[in-house]
């Protein structure tokens, strides 16, 4: 992401109070200064369904400049705390993109890393069981945004047990149960605060995550 930082410096600034909601634009791309968001998908019967959580400094909106502002689908994406992001076009990324040598490799390699996540969440919707899928989801989650200590890692709780449903295919009931069972044997601690693993007590090689 370091080669991006001039051309989202002279973007335009955003700020949204957490909880606020807000329509991403098919014409930009984004990128988050601080703070914390949820990519959500609104369903035809107004429910929503969690698709991936931002963090500092991620860019977001890649599908844009890769179908060149066609709008395939809306996305929203809602401040889980109060946050800052930057939004460029996507000519203006273009044009950014062709004067570095290595600019589309660079962008590429950002889009590519997202791939890989999605990648291993489809292996573990298909070839895990309900527990594997929510350990599966718990270490990914964890380890892309909170702190490895020695034995365990440490991140805000900005899922509930509806979102970890949803991102699992599994129930909500089944959620509740699997992270009580984790607590009791001391592999997990979970609150509204925070999560966190302790990854000597846990799979942790489960679909490529360590």
């Amino acid at each position: 992401m370091g080669s991006f930082k001039p051309v989202f410096a002279s973007g335009n600034i955003a700020y949204y109070k957490r909880n606020t909601v807000f329509e991403l634009s098919s014409e930009h791309l984004y990128k988050l200064n601080y703070g914390a968001l949820k990519i959500i998908h609104f369903n035809k019967d107004g429910s929503s369904r969690i698709k991936y959580i931002i963090q500092t400094g991620e860019l977001f909106g890649g599908l844009a400049y890769l179908m060149h502002g066609k709008k395939v689908y809306t996305e929203h994406a809602e401040a889980m705390e109060d946050s800052e992001l930057s939004m460029i076009h996507i000519d203006e990324f273009d044009e950014y993109l062709r004067s570095l040598p290595d600019g589309y490799r660079d962008f590429m390699e950002a889009v590519g890393q997202r791939i890989i996540k999605l990648e291993r969440r489809i292996d573990s919707m298909v070839f895990g069981n309900a527990q594997q899928r929510i350990i599966n989801l718990l270490l990914e989650y964890t380890k892309s945004y909170g702190t490895k200590l020695e034995n365990e890692y440490v991140a805000p709780n900005y899922l509930t047990h509806q979102e970890i449903s949803t991102l699992t295919g599994t129930s909500r009931q089944t959620v509740t149960k699997v992270l009580n069972d984790l607590r009791k044997q001391q592999k997990i601690e979970y609150n509204t605060r925070e999560i966190i693993v302790h990854i000597r007590r846990l799979d942790n090689t489960l679909f490529g995550v360590e």
